[in-house]
């Protein structure tokens, strides 16, 4: 019986514990930051940092496409291995 006891005791801790979080979560926002505005978000990226992003974005697909034809141009059979196999993943996960 005594882990019965420690066991009520333990779950009358974790009830007060809850009911002490759900009133806190329940209070308005803390005054210090009742009434002021939310400050601007300074790094948000401007049109021109996306431009140079997406040119850099552009370059790396270029060079991996680059790579890969010269793989496939040293190993024509490896490519067409790849293709039927990536062919048959495809479709058996599209019969799910």
């Amino acid at each position: 019986m005594a882990t019965g006891k420690t066991l009520r005791a333990e779950v009358g801790e974790l009830r007060a514990a809850l009911n002490e979080l759900r009133d806190e979560c329940a209070k308005p926002s803390s005054p210090d930051y009742a009434g002021q505005e939310p400050q601007a978000d300074t790094d948000i990226a401007t049109p021109s940092d996306m431009n140079a992003e997406a040119q850099k974005l552009e370059q790396v697909l270029k060079d991996l496409t680059d790579m890969g034809e010269k793989k496939i141009a040293e190993n024509p059979v490896l490519a067409a291995g790849l293709a039927f196999f990536l062919g048959l993943l495809i479709g058996r996960l599209s019969r799910r």
